[in-house]
């Protein structure tokens, strides 16, 4: 079986991709660069926003992964155009190819954000392209399975990573600065977990589902830092900063990003209103005199 997997030289992408060598696939890795090789895997350097790139590329393929996307959450704040046409506009182009050459299953990568409220741009993108995914479904018979991914942890993860961005400044500065009380509960999940996930849910019970993968290490982030401090020996200091203004995004969750919201929707209308006989009237001259 042939498995593409948009967005494969990425932290979670190189994972995956190992994972699908070991279930013997034949592996393609579509990418803008090539930064993570894995042996065995073909690979495709191209744009997602190109549709000529995209469409080549699934042709005669038979399971796709779009884990392409723009995913800091304070980047997509700061430039919420890239983050809508990378997270959006470019996971349309991979459904458009993927419906065009009848490929059997499609796999989104989206995350815990999805389901709530906060995540600012980021959890739009990703709740958007939930939406879209179901209509594609729906109109074209697109199969497919989202993924909803928790907070990932592992060895290579970018500076990004929370728990990598942690132990770097735990080691090497002797402290963690943490904007926050230290409350806030996480979800981890190790990277090869959820690559193992990843590929359970090609059978048939997971289609056309959405499935959280969180894994089993729920923790406040208190706990997770005394943990690291004491396998430093106690030798590092925590600082926290109450002040969610200072550091980073307000749009991080606290205990979990969903939030019980409704708007209001007025209805406004005019006491003094053209009559709805002699205004179809109108139409119908203009009509008259156009034909």
């Amino acid at each position: 079986m042939k498995v593409l997997i948009f967005g494969g030289s990425g932290f979670l992408g190189k994972y995956l991709t190992r994972e699908s060598i070991d279930r013997g696939y034949d592996t393609t890795v579509f990418d803008i660069n090539d930064i993570n090789s894995v042996d065995g895997v073909s690979f495709i350097e191209g744009d997602i926003l190109s549709k000529g790139d995209v469409f080549s590329a699934v042709e005669g393929m038979d399971i796709v992964y779009n884990l392409s996307a723009m995913a800091d959450i304070d980047d997509c704040i700061n430039n919420p155009i890239k983050c809508i046409e990378c997270n959006i506009l470019g996971n349309v182009n991979v459904m458009e190819a993927c419906v065009k050459h009848n490929v059997k299953q499609f796999i989104f990568a989206s995350s815990v954000y999805a389901g709530g409220n906060q995540g600012g741009f980021y959890a739009s993108s990703k709740k958007s392209s939930e939406m879209l995914i179901k209509d594609y479904n729906k109109h074209y018979g697109l199969q497919y399975t989202i993924l909803r991914y928790g907070t990932l942890f592992g060895p290579t993860a970018p500076i990004t990573n929370s728990v990598t961005k942690y132990l770097t400044e735990a080691i090497q500065n002797k402290e963690i600065n943490y904007t926050g009380d230290g409350s806030e509960v996480r979800e981890l999940i190790h990277v090869e977990d959820a690559s193992s996930l990843s590929f359970d849910v090609l059978e048939n019970e997971y289609k056309n589902k959405t499935i959280a993968l969180v894994g089993n290490h729920r923790i406040k982030i208190r706990d997770l830092f005394m943990m690291i401090k004491e396998m430093l020996h106690n030798d590092i200091e925590i600082k926290y900063n109450e002040n969610l203004s200072v550091g980073r995004s307000e749009s991080h969750y606290k205990i979990g990003p969903y939030r019980y919201e409704r708007d209001n929707v007025y209805k406004l209308l005019k006491s003094f209103n053209r009559e709805l006989g002699d205004s179809l009237i109108e139409i119908m001259g203009e009509i008259d005199d156009k034909s």
